[in-house]
């Protein structure tokens, strides 16, 4: 495990998601659209979850 000393720079380290958006729906909690992504895991696993479009952007 890694230690940090103070005034430290870090980032957090997470995974890259890419793949294909197979779904939307409207977030009963927030009233916007939520878009259903679906992926391919690291371990070779199909996966599949809800973002909002700010967490998401289009790629090439």
């Amino acid at each position: 495990m890694a230690t940090f000393n103070k005034g430290d720079l870090v980032r957090q380290k997470v995974p890259v998601i890419e793949g294909e958006v197979i779904g939307a729906e409207l977030d009963q909690t927030t009233l916007k659209i939520v878009y259903l992504v679906q992926w391919t895991d690291a371990e070779g696993e199909t996966t599949m979850r809800y973002f909002s479009a700010e967490d998401l952007e289009a790629i090439a």
